[in-house]
């Protein structure tokens, strides 16, 4: 028998090891380390998905994927295809080419579905965080009121604890929001808490702001208003455990405000893609609002105000609209 030439990876390419070593080695532990790695990977923030999603990262974990999947599924086959010549036996090389096929596809299909929700929510998440800030204060009936309204974007929290400094009479907040930064809300919500301020929705609140509006000492809706909810968008895989974690955390957020178990369970079991909008008897029913009102004991609110865009946040007294309705 003539030598063998080339080295490892190029003889498993032309089909010249044995199947069996081909078959268990190149394959079958190959790919358990590889699975094992991309998990390791992924665990220590150095992975293809994220809140801050690499196009060369991203290139660079597809683009290795695919050249070990095909070194893999082209030797395997030449190696069957040439134990089958050899030997004259076709069941053997038969099942192994059909059992490659069908671990290498499903890891890759496995792994390419969750990458791709990664990077979509990823992406999503990059989008938010980076857009320009557009919340607006608007104060009320001689300082005792405030209203939030448009995105909860960086920064809002800080930016309300300035405004309650300059107005310390502030006993209602008014909450005309479709969301933004969770942790925003979180931050609102506990102002609130520790100022015994009542939250009340004349319009809209919906993702986010419902975070904020559950940490009002008492809670308020319009007959005519609305809250959404549903998960939410966060960088991590959405079947991962992490992001399992996240929606457990979101849960004991709602019933430790109050709200009933099967009512944060409903919540958190609406995908982020969508909303879910319960009725006012529902929210009533499950602690989320404490009364709904006509809303006469509250300055109007709810409408589309707006200042002019780009308004740098920083600039607290850039951001205040000042009113006596």
């Amino acid at each position: 028998m003539p030598p063998k030439k080339g080295n490892w990876i190029v003889r498993h390419w032309r089909g010249e090891l044995d199947l069996g070593v081909s078959y268990f080695v190149n394959v079958i532990l190959l790919t358990f380390y590889i699975v094992l790695a991309l998990g390791i990977l992924e665990a220590s923030g150095w992975g293809i998905a994220g809140c801050d999603v690499n196009p060369f990262r991203v290139g660079l974990y597809v683009g290795s994927l695919f050249c070990v999947v095909l070194w893999q599924v082209v030797g395997i086959w030449r190696s069957a295809v040439r134990h089958k010549a050899v030997t004259g036996k076709t069941l053997w090389p038969r099942l192994v080419q059909l059992s490659v096929l069908v671990l290498v596809f499903s890891v890759v299909f496995d792994f390419g579905q969750e990458w791709i929700l990664q990077i979509k929510n990823g992406s999503r998440y990059a989008a938010k965080a980076n857009s320009p800030s557009n919340y607006d204060f608007r104060v009320l009936r001689d300082g005792t009121e405030v209203e939030i309204s448009g995105g909860f974007r960086s920064g809002l929290a800080d930016d309300f604890q300035k405004l309650l400094a300059q107005y310390p009479n502030i006993k209602t907040v008014h909450l005309n929001s479709e969301g933004g930064r969770q942790v925003e809300g979180r931050k609102l919500a506990e102002i609130f808490r520790s100022h015994g301020i009542k939250t009340y929705v004349a319009n809209v609140c919906s993702s986010a702001c419902t975070d904020a509006f559950l940490g009002g000492h008492e809670r308020y809706l319009k007959n005519d208003a609305h809250m959404g909810f549903h998960q939410p968008l966060s960088c991590v895989a959405p079947r991962s455990p992490e992001f399992k974690q996240i929606i457990d955390w979101d849960k004991r957020y709602m019933i430790d405000h109050g709200v009933l178990p099967a009512f944060a369970e409903k919540a958190m079991s609406t995908p982020n893609s969508s909303g879910w909008y319960p009725t006012q008897d529902e929210l009533i029913h499950a602690n989320v609002v404490t009364a709904v009102t006509s809303g006469d004991e509250f300055a109007l609110s709810g409408f589309n105000w707006r200042i002019k865009e780009g308004t740098n946040s920083n600039w607290l007294s850039n951001k205040i609209l000042s009113s006596e309705l």
